[in-house]
């Protein structure tokens, strides 16, 4: 079990990032519940945290913006004082085709998927080399891995995201920071998957080795095994039943 150890989740009122708060409050986490329109869905799960007597904080933020950046990381910093983990989580998703996709939607896809990890990594990378250890967790996903169904932009935001992880890693071993990646796919409670019809949803089984539709647990899960491991880095965990492998 953790000791007063603090993770810091970006994107964390809704689906695999809400499902990690909690997974990592039950461990003995102290937690940061990161938002930026869902006050609601932060809130509640904030609520969850209380619950089983860890600390949270809820803060607004838009991560893909410096500034709203510096104030997260302040407020974590003035509340607990450290931050152990941090799982760059916050994403959007949207399906076009390349022909259809108008240059605002890329720009903004790359700015919450990947500059936001770029932003949170940087400011968190001090605060972890002054404690002397520090795990990043960057969440991308299979589109990173075979471009995915969701189109060109969320891809490429995925993949960045995986480069990102890979540079990250080497640069940052020797201070003890291990930063590694999880892509999940055909995850059944979260992301665009949750709104799909049955008939939809069971196409997408019938392709998955394992029989079942992964949930939002299931991913909660590998962070925190990354987030406890203290000889892993440079790496990415695929979280898909299956569906690809590689």
């Amino acid at each position: 079990m953790s000791e007063d150890k603090v993770v810091l989740i970006t994107g964390a009122s809704k689906g695999i990032g809400k499902i990690t708060a909690k997974h990592f409050a039950d461990y003995g986490y102290d937690v940061v519940v990161n938002y930026n329109t869902d006050s609601k869905g932060a809130n509640d799960i904030a609520d969850e945290i209380r619950k089983v007597n860890r600390k949270v904080l809820v803060v607004q933020a838009d991560v893909s913006d410096s500034k709203q950046v510096e104030e997260l990381f302040r407020k974590t910093m003035e509340e607990f004082g450290r931050i152990d983990v941090l799982v760059n989580n916050a994403a959007i998703q949207s399906t076009y085709k390349i022909e259809e996709l108008k240059e605002s939607i890329w720009d903004r896809t790359i700015d919450v998927n990947l500059k936001s990890s770029f932003l949170c990594s940087k400011a968190v990378v001090p605060i972890m080399k002054k404690q002397g250890s520090g795990k990043i967790i960057i969440i991308s996903s299979v589109a990173a891995r075979n471009g995915g169904i969701l189109g060109p932009h969320y891809a490429s935001s995925k993949a960045g995201q995986l480069g990102l992880t890979h540079y990250l890693a080497k640069e940052l071993a020797p201070h003890n920071i291990l930063v590694n990646a999880v892509t999940p796919s055909l995850i059944g409670d979260a992301g665009s998957i949750a709104t799909f019809s049955e008939e939809k949803r069971q196409g997408l089984i019938d392709q998955i080795p394992v029989g079942r539709l992964g949930e939002s647990i299931d991913v909660a899960k590998a962070i925190l095994f990354l987030a406890e491991n203290n000889f892993v880095t440079g790496q990415t965990i695929d979280v898909n039943g299956g569906w690809w492998i590689g």
